[in-house]
């Protein structure tokens, strides 16, 4: 796809608001494929926001994988002063929509099914030097899989990290970035610090993420605000994710996820490269 136009879709509705811009679900009147389009007005946005526009095109642009919300166009409608983005459409939901319907707890190959995409897509923005720095549930989309396996349900969905809207290329010499953005749960402690960071940071997010996914939605730090919600994140415990329904091993790769210390904490790839989460 490319040299589109807004008249090339049928908007069917909208579903959405992303970190700068209004997203719908259309219908490309070629072929009905259906697909999302983010809108991002230009007119009276901040010279941050066409900067932050602008950058994410050119990051989704440079990811291709299975695990990643696909990037397929952009086209700017002088008219309006708008930046359309033409996007894969995932519609079946969120990860976070995913746990807070499900009424009993995740089985362990299920928590798997869903890690293992996850790290995938993670992996797919690491290796091109890019901090995703929002990763949280309400990112993690899911689409449908045309190839499940019938005793497994759970494996109708195909999972997919999304909304770039925030992210970094590390172009500094050290590979660390140092600006405040992230959903405040998800947040590493470094961050909370005001310090520089990088990837790890993305790890620890990772960790709540799955933490969140293991005990029915619960995040490992709760606060009436955000002040004191960084001060538990600062003070990093947390209860344990329970031993009755989970293996050690998977337990572990939580929390080596949330290591206070970024420098102990694993990267992605060393996560990826872990027996158990190659038998997964």
């Amino acid at each position: 796809m490319s040299h589109s136009t807004l008249s090339d879709f049928e908007i069917l509705g909208q579903i959405g608001k992303g970190s700068y811009g209004v997203v719908y679900k259309c219908k490309r009147k070629l072929d009905s494929r259906v697909y999302v389009l983010k809108e991002i007005r230009l007119a009276g946005a901040t010279k941050k926001e066409i900067e932050s526009a602008v950058s994410e095109c050119h990051i989704l642009a440079r990811i291709d994988s299975d695990y990643v919300v696909r990037y397929f166009d952009s086209f700017v409608e002088s008219e309006t002063e708008t930046l359309w983005m033409v996007m894969e459409y995932c519609g079946s939901g969120t990860l976070r929509n995913l746990i807070t319907s499900t009424k009993v707890r995740f089985t362990e190959e299920e928590c798997w099914y869903y890690i293992c995409q996850i790290l995938l897509g993670v992996a797919s923005i690491h290796a091109l030097k890019i901090i995703h720095r929002d990763i949280k549930s309400l990112n993690i989309f899911l689409a449908e899989n045309s190839d499940p396996m019938k005793d497994k349900p759970y494996t109708k969905y195909l999972v997919k990290l999304g909304d770039m809207g925030v992210s970094k290329e590390l172009q500094e010499t050290q590979g660390l970035a140092q600006t405040l953005v992230g959903s405040p749960y998800y947040l590493s402690p470094e961050i909370c610090r005001s310090e520089k960071y990088n990837q790890k940071s993305d790890v620890w997010a990772l960790g709540v993420t799955f933490y969140e996914l293991m005990n029915m939605g619960k995040h490992p730090f709760l606060a009436k605000n955000q002040a004191s919600l960084i001060v538990k994140i600062l003070k990093g415990k947390y209860e344990d994710l329970p031993d009755d329904c989970y293996s050690q091993a998977l337990r572990d790769l939580v929390y080596w996820c949330l290591r206070m210390n970024a420098t102990g904490r694993p990267d992605v790839f060393t996560l990826l490269a872990l027996p158990i989460v190659k038998d997964n």
